[in-house]
């Protein structure tokens, strides 16, 4: 990695990004977001997103993203931010978690919750809103 990159690299985990070994239980969405806001802020979401986000992997997700990476053919251009995260919430946030989340945001209804724990819940499952509608 030249120089000016390892300086960039050091400068997002200065900004302590979050790190994910992809165990059960792990917020992949809450991850993804948090990495690109933090590679947003510094400019460097698409030229050096996903890989910069790949260091803060740790165990499975180490092992998936090395995979990913050779699965590739070569001569491949560099993996963009948007390829990186389908990718990445395909494999970390399947399909029946989408659905579940789906399902409870379309029928969220105030019932005995107060407005405050209401528009809580309203704002848990919003946040996924663009990825599950």
């Amino acid at each position: 990695m030249p120089l000016r990159e390892q300086k960039m690299l050091g400068v997002f985990q200065r900004l302590a990004p979050p790190i994910f070994s992809g165990a059960m239980g792990e917020d992949a969405y809450e991850f993804q977001l948090t990495c690109q806001e933090q590679l947003q802020s510094l400019g460097l979401l698409e030229s050096r997103g996903a890989d910069f986000t790949a260091h803060q992997f740790r165990g499975l997700a180490r092992q998936w993203w090395r995979s990913y990476r050779e699965s590739r053919l070569a001569g491949s251009p560099p993996v963009s931010w948007s390829e990186f995260s389908e990718a990445f919430l395909a494999r970390f946030m399947p399909r029946s978690v989408r659905d579940r989340l789906r399902d409870q945001f379309s029928r969220l209804e105030q019932g005995p919750m107060t407005v405050s724990e209401y528009e809580t819940r309203f704002h848990e499952l919003s946040r996924h809103a663009t990825m599950i509608l």
